[in-house]
């Protein structure tokens, strides 16, 4: 982990000022677990072989809800041992933390977030569903990043922000089994990077309220380990003008200057766009642009629907963006915030209603995230064409989250490392490919103390390059019981099946875990 990132976390903790037992919380936890798996390497068909596989995973979670700060932090060191494989043994670390503070009121802020996670590689390598799966296809990934910034209010005129981020990222070894496959552990050297960024904005307040308008000048430098530094710049301004009650007509314009190496056009150039803001009601909005940019002509498109507890969001757009920077994205198909957006009515309080979602995602054991495209390391930057919808809605028994997504990426830039193969795969095929995937989780509650977990996924990743095709499809269908207010058990079975144009790419894995979770 960065030092950067705890030290900030660490001065912010003792800084804010006294707050009261309820604005503080801090569960330690242990999680206890065994599995069976009749594939562990996630080898092609007539190569499997079986494990059995014990987990024990101590951890912490911290919330903090004051006037000055929020923190959200979860850890977890995940110990994992192998019956008849001992050389795949292995610790790994689990940490997801955000934090948004205020040093001086309405004038200076920070944000701030930390994660270590793991992480397939590839979409076109074995796709491990957790860690117990041992490939040459996931790696161990550590980012953080902080980013103070000056916020000053000018009367009801205008809003200005100048704000400083730092952003740090790195992928450790491949977990790779020499037992089991061959090729034992190694550093890929894919996905580092450190960036600092600069972005200056300065915004039209409530005294414009039928003609708006917006400026922005930013400009950020990213480091690589192994070639050379890339600058990106941007120099913006946008305009609305209210033609209804419920219509807005939106235009922008400006000039962007990136210096990534291609073999084509440079990347820099004046782009606009022009569109509309539709707010039927408090409930739904529709933004929609058509523009041009120096790659060629884009769109954008975002549908928002929020019905009494549910939540519906269709979206569309085009960026020029790498592995790095997606890493460091909050997902747009996160558990948490689907579920806020859908208790927003019913629970208007932000603090409180993070709580419930909390809760939510811990008593019924949802996911983190539903589906997306995989995020494969590369040290390229790419064109990102993204068309995605989710649905979430929660009731008394029942928690329903969907996902669809289509993705198109479009390398930009000249490959800054050599081939590597990964997982019996090259790492090139995602450079140029084509994702369509969708996931559903649905959660009934049997009984107070008991419910089940349903879920399904598919996802088809095209390499327009190779002409390669991976298919992948997992279902669960898990029951979860509390022994004890903080004490539950869950027992979940796992089929997955994988099929791809390549060598060994037809994989099939059939699961059992059982898992205790205690809270102190």
């Amino acid at each position: 982990m960065g030092p950067l990132a705890l030290t900030a976390t660490a001065v912010a903790l003792a800084w804010a000022p006294c707050a009261s037992a309820t604005d503080f919380k801090f569960v330690p936890n242990v999680s206890v677990s065994e599995a069976y798996t009749d594939n562990v390497g996630l080898n092609s068909r007539g190569n499997e072989r079986s494990d059995f596989v014990t987990t024990v995973a101590p951890g912490f979670s911290v919330t903090r809800d004051s006037a000055r700060l929020q923190l959200r932090g979860s850890y977890n060191l995940q110990a994992l041992f192998y019956a008849n494989h001992t050389s795949g043994t292995s610790l790994s670390n689990f940490l997801d933390t955000s934090a948004h503070g205020t040093l001086i009121q309405d004038l200076l802020l920070f944000d701030a977030r930390a994660a270590i996670t793991q992480q397939n590689t590839s979409a076109f390598g074995p796709q491990a569903a957790s860690n117990v799966n041992v490939t040459d296809n996931r790696v161990e990934t550590r980012s953080y990043s902080i980013s103070p910034y000056l916020e000053q209010r000018f009367s009801n005129v205008a809003t200005g922000q100048l704000r400083y981020a730092h952003e740090a990222i790195s992928s450790g070894d491949v977990h790779g089994n020499s037992s089991i496959n061959g090729l034992g552990n190694r550093n890929t050297g894919l996905g580092n990077s450190n960036t600092d960024r600069l972005i200056a904005t300065l915004t039209s307040g409530p005294a414009f309220r039928t003609f708006n308008w917006g400026a922005l000048a930013s400009t950020q430098n990213t480091r690589y380990p192994a070639s050379d530094a890339v600058s990106q710049s941007k120099l913006s301004g946008n305009v609305g003008y209210l033609i209804g009650p419920n219509l807005r007509a939106t235009a922008a314009g400006g000039y962007e200057k990136d210096t990534y190496v291609t073999l084509g056009d440079k990347p820099q150039g004046a782009f606009y766009n022009a569109g509309f803001v539709w707010t039927p009601s408090s409930r739904t909005n529709v933004t929609a642009t058509v523009g041009h940019r120096f790659f060629g002509q884009t769109y954008e498109l975002a549908i928002n629907h929020r019905a009494r507890l549910a939540v519906f969001n269709l979206s569309y757009n085009e960026d020029i963006t790498s592995s790095q920077a997606q890493a460091l994205l909050p997902q747009t198909s996160n558990t948490s915030a689907s579920l806020n957006q859908a208790l927003l009515a019913s629970v208007p309080d932000p603090i409180n209603r993070q709580r419930l979602v909390d809760n939510l995602i811990q008593s019924q054991h949802l996911p983190a995230e539903i589906a997306t495209v995989s995020n494969a390391l590369t040290n390229r930057y790419f064109l990102q064409k993204n068309l995605q919808a989710s649905l979430a809605a929660t009731g008394l028994r029942n928690t329903v989250i969907g996902s669809l997504f289509l993705t198109r990426r479009e390398p930009q830039s000249v490959s800054a490392t050599p081939v590597i193969i990964i997982g019996g795969s090259s790492s090139s095929l995602d450079d140029n490919s084509r994702s369509v995937g969708a996931s559903g989780v649905w959660s009934y509650k049997l009984s107070p103390r008991t419910l089940t977990n349903a879920n399904l996924s598919y996802t088809r990743t095209h390499s327009l390059t190779t002409d390669v095709t991976t298919n992948y499809k997992t279902a669960r269908l898990g029951v979860t019981s509390t022994f004890q207010p903080k004490l539950d058990g869950t027992l979940e079975l796992r089929r997955t099946l994988q099929n791809a144009d390549l060598i060994g790419g037809d994989i099939r894995e059939n699961a059992i875990t059982a898992s205790v979770r205690m809270q102190f």
